[in-house]
């Protein structure tokens, strides 16, 4: 079944029809399931017709081959639920997932192997990443919307440019997805540190910055060199940014968000805020960035989203 969402001519089309992608990241595994309805509520009142999330694997793998998809993690209710709001979709299914998240959504048990290489084609752990696929996919693929589904995308690995090389594995895990009856369209996403090692071949590639800079060189390489006629799309534009323990609360100037906003929109890209809605790091589940620190990221994933953790509207007034 092709695709519903095409990627051609510079556009994207959805059903034979134009459409620039207006998301926002809206975590489930970072809000009660009680609000879940709430916050895509609020996604769609901002004028967004997407939502995007990760899917932690280390959240429903909790102890090995004990698979959880239901309550707290259940994906497909929330997957419904924009459906019911008639909202798009996105997922990122990792395996890695980084997102500030424990392990970056690898589950720890993969540590019991002395050898573990995570993020390789090291044999033990490419087949604990087909069993997550395995039980994870059907939750999902008759959501796609070849299928009259809100999924119109899905997401291979996470910055992978900034972390390996391993064709293997990248192969191997679009090979996967599509064999698990993934039909939409799969792209990868990196940063400026991983532009040039990340992207895969015949696979969109999405991009993930902050500053006006940093988004001018990497369109520019993107549409002079590497997908001249692909659409842009920017998949993690950094509103914000998250805080560790003990450090300084991040703020970015809202006339400076505006300004790059205006300009990615300018530009005829797509665009998803990271985070519209940041939610809560419940539990122990916050990652961290120095494995020899005990600085972790804040118990609210703050990001200076759109929608702080306690629904409030955050004061962003630029307009």
């Amino acid at each position: 079944m092709p695709p519903a969402l095409e990627a051609r001519n510079r556009k994207f089309f959805l059903k034979k029809k134009q459409i620039r992608i207006l998301s926002g990241a809206c975590h489930y595994f970072r809000i009660v399931p009680e609000y879940w309805k709430d916050r895509l509520i609020r996604l769609k009142a901002a004028g967004l017709n997407c939502v995007e999330t990760y899917i932690p694997w280390n959240f429903h793998e909790r102890h090995r081959d004990n698979f959880d998809f239901k309550g707290w993690r259940n994906i497909r209710r929330f997957v419904m639920l924009a459906k019911e709001l008639d909202l798009l979709v996105i997922i990122r299914p990792g395996p890695y997932i980084c997102a500030e998240w424990e392990f970056g959504g690898l589950p720890s048990w993969l540590l019991s192997d002395p050898y573990m290489q995570v993020r390789s084609s090291y044999k033990p752990f490419v087949e604990r990443v087909e069993k997550y696929f395995l039980s994870l996919l059907p939750e999902l693929v008759d959501l796609q919307a070849s299928n009259n589904g809100p999924i119109i995308a899905w997401q291979i690995e996470n910055e992978y440019g900034s972390y390996g090389e391993d064709r293997i594995y990248t192969n191997f895990l679009e090979s996967c997805l599509k064999r698990e009856g993934v039909t939409e369209l799969l792209f990868t996403s990196d940063n400026g540190a991983g532009i040039m090692k990340g992207p895969l071949s015949g696979i969109l590639a999405t991009v993930n910055f902050q500053e006006l800079e940093h988004g001018k060189l990497l369109f520019h390489y993107l549409k002079h060199s590497l997908q001249p006629k692909m659409p842009l799309m920017v998949m993690e534009f950094w509103s914000g940014w998250f805080d560790h323990w003990k450090g300084k609360h991040e703020v970015w100037p809202a006339e400076e968000f505006e300004k790059v906003l205006r300009w990615i929109l300018n530009e005829g890209s797509s665009v998803n805020f990271y985070m519209f809605h940041g939610g809560s790091n419940f539990g122990f589940w916050n990652g961290a960035n120095e494995e020899l620190s005990a600085t972790n990221e804040q118990e609210a994933m703050n990001y200076a989203p759109d929608v702080t953790s306690y629904g409030w509207k955050e004061a962003k007034k630029i307009w």
